[in-house]
C-alpha cells in the first residue's frame, strides 16, 4: 500500500520520473515501485537490503508479533502502551482514542492479514522478492550495504547478481556483521550523489 501512496504523492507533486532512495524496508518499497510503475522511475538507491532468517524473525516480531501478543493479553490498552503507539499518541492524543475504539478482535484480524502479506516471499535472499522480480527491474540501481545482522552481505550480492543494471558500492567491507557507523549517512549521501551524476540525470 505504501507503493501506491508514494505514486499518489509523486503525482500530486508533479514529479514524473524520480530517483528513489530507500533504506531497509523502504528499499523494498523502492523495488516494488519500480516493478509496479516501471515508466515512472529513473533509478534506485538501495541502502540496506534485508534477508536471512534473523531478519525474518526480528521483523515479523517487530511489525506484528509484539502487538498481537499485547492485544491478546491486555486488549487495546496494552497495544496503546507499546512504544510505537505511545509515541504516536504523544504527538496527537486523538490517535489513542481512535485506537481504543478498535475492537481487539478486529485489530488481531487486520494484523494477521498484514502479517500474511508480509510473509509472502519473505524467505527469499532479498526479502519479499523472487529472483524473476529482481531480474525485471530495468533501471540503474545502486546497492549500498548497511552492515548489520539484519542486512546480510548475501542479500546485497544476490541483488547485484539479479538486477541487471545494478552496482554495489561496498564502502566499508570490514564492517559486515556489525552495527552501522554514525557517519554512514553522510557517506551514503555522497555515494548516491556521485551515482546520479554518473547517470547524467
Amino acid at each position: 500500500m505504501w507503493v501506491d501512496d508514494l505514486a499518489g504523492l509523486l503525482t500530486h507533486l508533479e514529479v514524473k520520473k524520480p530517483f528513489i532512495v530507500g533504506r531497509s524496508r523502504t528499499s523494498r518499497v523502492a523495488l516494488r515501485y519500480a516493478l509496479r510503475y516501471p515508466a515512472r522511475v529513473l533509478g534506485l538507491g538501495l541502502w540496506g537490503l534485508s534477508g536471512g532468517d534473523i531478519a525474518l524473525r526480528r521483523l515479523d516480531n517487530y511489525y506484528f508479533g509484539q502487538y498481537l501478543r499485547a492485544c491478546q493479553t491486555g486488549g487495546m490498552t496494552a497495544v496503546c502502551d507499546q512504544d510505537h503507539f505511545a509515541g504516536l499518541s504523544v504527538t496527537n492524543p486523538e490517535r489513542r482514542n481512535a485506537l481504543m475504539d478498535i475492537k481487539p478482535v478486529d485489530f488481531i484480524t487486520t494484523l494477521n492479514c498484514w502479517r500474511s502479506m508480509f510473509r509472502v516471499n519473505a524467505d527469499q535472499p532479498v526479502m519479499g522478492f523472487k529472483d524473476r522480480e529482481l531480474r525485471a527491474i530495468g533501471v540503474p540501481t545502486e546497492i549500498i550495504p548497511y552492515y548489520d545482522a539484519m542486512h546480510l552481505q548475501i542479500a546485497a550480492n544476490h541483488a547485484l547478481h539479479e538486477i541487471k543494471e545494478s552496482q554495489l558500492f561496498d564502502f566499508d567491507p570490514a564492517a559486515w556483521g556489525r552495527q552501522e557507523t554514525p557517519e554512514a549517512p553522510e557517506k551514503v549521501a555522497t555515494i548516491l550523489c556521485d551515482f546520479i551524476r554518473q547517470l547524467h540525470l
